[in-house]
Parts: structure tokens; C-alpha cells; sequence
């Protein structure tokens, strides 16, 4: 029974990315996550020869708009998560497979089904994350990785998170999660968290949709930890929160006479939350401007 689960899930990755026959042995390997612990299967994939594994990373990509879950999230979001917090991709590898997602990122539109640019967001946010610990991006690099996620969140028009049938797609969030990563690394530049932050302002609240799978915490996180950086100084948290929905703001009237204004205030409110608890929570003294610039938002809002 294992091994006809495990042909099943094999046959699926062979024809998600176009594979020959001669390139499943590599994804069988990869594969084992669906019937070994967890650290077993990351042992599987260590043990592949580095070519083999390389070669993996960039033919995952076509997975990652699969529309089965086990294929998308479990076997190939999953496994690109084993071999980047693992160290088991090369430079070169990471920086192919960088440009490759950027690709899917700019045609997200591109998939009706929507799971494209979410996924390829998520992905990169580990890539983000191994240049944050090891850092191999040039300063252009990561500011085009920025500018990038920036383009991608605020034009995202699908703010479908999860469904039963279909799984996550979740593209606030995951692109966020790219924010997280870059707002940590010590090598990002001001004029990259600049963009961070006009991005996140552009779906804090959106008024299009009401956020219900998490989505404020994630938008938060980057910023708290840009908090803790250089680059702002404290009068300039109360200004940038203001501006989220400023006092002459469409809608802000009738906010409880319109489904709009409704939605904007209840996204605003769980971002101002998420940020002051945050930040407050931390007892860090240089958190301690966004924590009071938070409370004293939640305290104007309508």
C-alpha cells in the first residue's frame, strides 16, 4: 500500500514538471516525505548526489502551481524548505532559482487558479532568508527582489487564503513573508524598506476584502522588525499609521453605513493590534515608539 501511495505521488510530480522517467529516481527520493518522518525524508534528499539535488530545486518550480495541496505545499513548498534551511543548494543554484520564481511572481496573473504567485512568493521568502544568514545577493539583487514583492503585493487583486478543497494560496501573506525576511537582514538599504513599508500600507487596509486567515500578523511582522532598525526615527511611526486612513480618508464618515469602510476598519484595527501587542510584548525599548504610535492609531480609528 505504501509503495503504490508512493508511485501515485511520484507519477504526479513527473507530470507537474515535465519530467522524463529518468529524472524520477531523484524525485523519489524527494518524494519519501510522503511515507518517512520528516527527518528522514530531509536525510533523503541530503543524500542525493549535489547535481541531482540542484537540478530538483529548479524543476520543483512548475510544482508549486499544482493544484493538488500534497504536490503544491507538502511535497514542493516543503522540500525547498529542507534544502534551504539545510544549506543543500549552491550559490548558483539559489540564484537561477531566484530568477525563475521572480518569473512566476511577474506572471502570477497569468494562473487563473491563483496558486502561482503565492507559492512562488513563499518560496522566495526562504531564498530571502538564506541571504539573510549567509548573505550572496549584491545590493541590486536584493533591491530587485524588494522592488519585485512590492510590485506583486500591491497589485494582488486574489486575497483567497485557504479553502478546503483547493488549500492555501494566501498571496498577502506569503509576500509578506518576503518583507519579513529582507526587514531582517542587516544589508537592506533604507530605500528598500521605504518600498516595504508602501507596500504594506497598500493592503493594511484594503477595503476590498476582509482579512480572516491571519493576514494582519503577517503584514505586521516586517514592519516590527523595521522598527528596530536605524532607519526611522520615532515621530515617524505616528505619521506613517496616520496615513493608513487619514482623517479626511474615503469613507471614514460613514464608516458603519457602508460594507467598504466596514472591511477597511476591521482589517485596520487587527493591524494596529498585531503591531501593538507585538511590539509591546517585546519589552524592547526601541519597539516602544511603534507599540505607543499603535495604540494611539487604534485609539483614532472610528
Amino acid at each position: 500500500m505504501i509503495r503504490a501511495a508512493l508511485m501515485s505521488v511520484l507519477l504526479s510530480l513527473a507530470a507537474c514538471a515535465g519530467m522524463p522517467p529518468a529524472r524520477e529516481k531523484a524525485m523519489c527520493a524527494a518524494a519519501e516525505r510522503f511515507v518517512l518522518p520528516p527527518e528522514a525524508r530531509n536525510d533523503a534528499i541530503a543524500a542525493l548526489p549535489e547535481t541531482e539535488r540542484n537540478q530538483l530545486a529548479l524543476d520543483m518550480v512548475a510544482c508549486l502551481e499544482d493544484r493538488d495541496p500534497e504536490v503544491r505545499d507538502g511535497f514542493a513548498y516543503e522540500t525547498y524548505a529542507a534544502m534551504m534551511r539545510g544549506n543543500m543548494l549552491d550559490t548558483g543554484t539559489l540564484r537561477a532559482l531566484k530568477g525563475r520564481l521572480l518569473e512566476k511572481l511577474a506572471d502570477a496573473a497569468g494562473d487563473p487558479e491563483g496558486f502561482r504567485g503565492p507559492f512562488a512568493a513563499l518560496v522566495l521568502s526562504e531564498v530571502a532568508r538564506t541571504d539573510r544568514l549567509e548573505p550572496w545577493m549584491d545590493p541590486d539583487e536584493r533591491s530587485g527582489l524588494v522592488a519585485a514583492a512590492a510590485v506583486y503585493m500591491t497589485r494582488l487583486a486574489d486575497y483567497r487564503g485557504f479553502s478546503d478543497a483547493d488549500g492555501w494560496r494566501h498571496g498577502v501573506a506569503h509576500s509578506a513573508d518576503i518583507f519579513t525576511q529582507l526587514a531582517l537582514n542587516e544589508r537592506l538599504e533604507k530605500a528598500d524598506a521605504d518600498i516595504m513599508l508602501a507596500a504594506i500600507a497598500s493592503k493594511a487596509g484594503t477595503s476590498a476584502h476582509a482579512y480572516v486567515f491571519g493576514e494582519p500578523a503577517r503584514l505586521a511582522a516586517p514592519v516590527y522588525y523595521l522598527a528596530g532598525r536605524d532607519f526611522y526615527p520615532a515621530e515617524s511611526w505616528p505619521a506613517w499609521l496616520s496615513g493608513l486612513w487619514p482623517d479626511d480618508g474615503l469613507l471614514r464618515e460613514n464608516a458603519y453605513q457602508s460594507e467598504a469602510a466596514l472591511r477597511r476598519l476591521h482589517n485596520l484595527t487587527a493591524f494596529g493590534e498585531a503591531l501593538y501587542v507585538t511590539a509591546k510584548a517585546s519589552g524592547q525599548a526601541d519597539r516602544a515608539p511603534l507599540a505607543d504610535a499603535s495604540l494611539d492609531f487604534l485609539r483614532s480609528l472610528p
